[in-house]
C-alpha cells in the first residue's frame, strides 16, 4: 500500500487535494535534501523549482543545525518573505514545504504541514526514507 501512494502521481494528487482545501496555500512541495522535487501540488518551471528547492532546503537545514547546536531542538521552520509565507518540516530524509500567499496565516500553514507530516511519515518510514 505504501508504494501505491508514490505510483502514477498519486502523491502529487494527494498534495493537490490538500492545497485545494485552502485558498491561502499556493503550493505544497516535497523536496529531497539535494533540492530535487519528489512531488508537488502544482508544477512550476523546472529550473526555478530546482533553485527554489535548493534554497529552501539549505535554509531549513541551517536553521535545524543551529537549533541543535544551541540545545533548542527545532523541527519546524516558518519563513515570511516579501511575496510568500512558507512552513517547512522534515519527513525522514525529505523536506515538506507548504507555500502560502504573503498574507497567509503562519498557523494555518503550520497546521496543514503538521497534518501532512503526521499522515505521510508512516508511509515514508515504511519505504525507508
Amino acid at each position: 500500500m505504501a508504494t501505491g501512494l508514490l505510483r502514477a502521481g498519486n502523491l502529487s494528487a494527494c498534495l493537490r487535494q490538500e492545497k485545494a482545501s485552502c485558498p491561502a496555500i499556493e503550493n505544497i512541495v516535497l523536496y529531497e535534501l539535494s533540492g530535487g522535487v519528489v512531488a508537488a501540488a502544482e508544477k512550476a518551471d523546472e529550473e526555478q523549482t530546482i533553485i527554489v528547492g535548493a534554497v529552501l532546503v539549505n535554509v531549513y537545514t541551517e536553521y535545524i543545525a543551529f537549533s541543535e547546536q544551541s540545545n533548542q531542538p527545532l523541527n519546524t521552520v516558518l519563513l515570511s518573505t516579501q511575496h510568500k509565507t512558507i512552513a517547512m518540516t522534515a519527513i525522514g530524509n525529505l523536506i515538506l514545504c507548504v507555500v502560502g500567499t504573503k498574507d497567509a496565516p503562519p498557523g494555518l500553514l503550520q497546521n496543514k504541514m503538521e497534518l501532512l507530516r503526521n499522515n505521510l511519515t508512516p508511509i515514508f518510514r515504511a519505504l525507508g526514507y
